[in-house]
């Protein structure tokens, strides 16, 4: 009977110190400054958010597990902080619901270049080939140099290696970007490119103490200064643009 009575008290004492654990724990979890959320938020936010729908966007955030050795019994498995800012919460595990989002990300992009490649025009296609070697040993002496298949089903030849027909189709899809790109920045408002500006650290070892982090140049020109650090600057005008492209999209 004692040993009964010893077994239950000591079973009760257990649970009441789990118990003062937990709530101990979620008290910790709880005391966050607002201040301390938001640069969470922040970080999470700038992960690979560039050039992303809103839906892929979401996806991108990153759950975060129920943390062991707190959770009850099972319970890394049956939910999750749907975010390190630990505010709310979903069922299944953190590992599950990464892999979910994962899947949801690739086949965006999957869907994304359908779309891309059916706006394509024939010759953008053409570029987007990949040409064929004259296959070894069966070609002429010296015929792997002079010429080369336009592409694997092998139907069309083409003069020269498939080597150099890869790397001056390479060289077009960069200056097709590149005239996209010199497109965009004349179409850009005064604001948009100071946006699109590199900040550059105030130079260590010949910064003042604690300057690096007090002052930073506006550009590489390193004729204008502003106060913070050049990594703030970046983080603030990653984060504008970001809210401008939300803001095109929502128009």
């Amino acid at each position: 009977m004692n040993t009964r009575i010893r077994f239950a008290f000591s079973t009760l004492l257990g649970l009441s110190l789990v118990g003062l654990c937990l709530g101990s724990a979620q008290a910790q979890s709880g005391t966050k400054t607002k201040a301390e959320k938001r640069e969470m938020r922040r970080e999470m936010r700038h992960e690979e958010m560039d050039e992303m729908d809103e839906s892929l966007a979401e996806d991108e955030i990153r759950p975060a597990p129920i943390g062991y050795p707190f959770s009850a019994p099972g319970g890394l498995h049956l939910y999750h902080y749907t975010d390190y800012s630990m505010e709310g919460v979903g069922e299944g595990s953190s590992y599950m619901k990464r892999m979910d989002n994962r899947w949801h990300r690739d086949k965006m992009l999957h869907e994304r270049l359908a779309r891309e490649e059916a706006m394509m025009t024939d010759d953008e296609k053409k570029l987007m080939r990949e040409p064929a070697p004259i296959g070894y040993p069966f070609s002429a002496p010296g015929g792997l140099h002079l010429f080369h298949y336009t592409d694997y089903s092998m139907e069309g030849v083409g003069e020269g290696s498939a080597y150099m027909r890869k790397m001056d189709k390479m060289e077009m899809r960069e200056e097709k970007v590149r005239d996209r790109m010199r497109h965009a920045e004349a179409m850009m408002t005064e604001d948009e490119k100071k946006l699109m500006r590199e900040p550059a650290p105030i130079n260590y070892p010949f910064a003042a103490p604690g300057g690096v982090h007090l002052y930073h140049y506006t550009d590489f020109s390193e004729e204008a200064i502003g106060e913070g650090s050049a990594t703030m600057k970046k983080m603030d005008n990653m984060e504008k643009r970001e809210k401008r492209m939300k803001e095109e999209r929502s128009k």
